[in-house]
């Protein structure tokens, strides 16, 4: 089973560099430069981990998140020093970011799922 991550910036190369560190055969990222398009797709085919830019096209990260399930772990992705957060992110990651960091990131969940999938079996 694949790990579901999602990576939302309105920076289309930003999404592509994203894209490109993390895919693998175990990790299927899906970007979206539209934060609408991130949300109806969320409703559909929720992700099992989220990054999201601060600064979008008509929105901020905040509001995306907000909007979301809760249930989905949120991670924000912001070149601000100090964005004025009022969701509560598991973890605000600065840009640049180090790509071993959010691999990390990546990893736990993947393990977690692994774990869980493991003992469904």
């Amino acid at each position: 089973m694949l790990l579901k991550v999602w990576y939302v910036d309105d920076e289309f190369d930003l999404c592509e560099v994203f894209s490109d560190f993390f895919s693998s055969a175990e990790v299927e990222v899906k970007t979206f430069v539209s934060h609408l398009a991130a949300l109806q797709e969320a409703k559909i085919n929720p992700p099992d981990l989220l990054f999201l830019d601060y600064r979008l096209k008509g929105a901020t990260g905040d509001w995306v998140a907000q909007q979301m399930d809760p249930a989905i772990p949120k991670y924000l992705v912001t070149g601000e020093a100090s964005p004025p957060c009022k969701y509560p992110y598991l973890k605000v990651i600065y840009k640049p970011y180090r790509r071993q960091d959010l691999d990390e990131i990546i990893q736990q969940y993947l393990d977690l799922k692994q774990k869980a999938q493991k003992n469904a079996s």
